[in-house]
């Protein structure tokens, strides 16, 4: 895979894609209906592997990699333990 320079744009989008991430966790979070709940889990993951995809591709400052890094790990370990909550919500509901 062949790493590309980075433009200030592209950090720019990767903070873009990290706070929608960030935002569709905390809609599903508060939302009441399971549609809904779903479809901010579906579109956060998508945010969360945009970034894990565009990060492999461009030369990122130690800082910049530490900071997002992290905070990106953060955004996936919040998003596994939702939706591990939903799907235990729905198993007990089947039951």
């Amino acid at each position: 895979m062949q790493k590309h320079e980075m433009t200030k744009g592209t950090l720019g989008f990767l903070h873009t894609e990290l706070e929608a991430a960030m935002t569709f966790v905390a809609i599903a979070r508060q939302a009441k209906y399971e549609d809904k709940v779903v479809r901010n889990m579906v579109n956060a993951r998508k945010a969360c592997q945009a970034m894990r995809y565009f990060m492999d591709r461009v030369e990122l400052s130690e800082g910049d990699a530490a900071e997002i890094g992290t905070t990106l790990a953060k955004v996936e370990d919040e998003l596994a333990a939702l939706e591990e909550s939903v799907s235990g919500k729905a198993e007990q509901a089947a039951e």
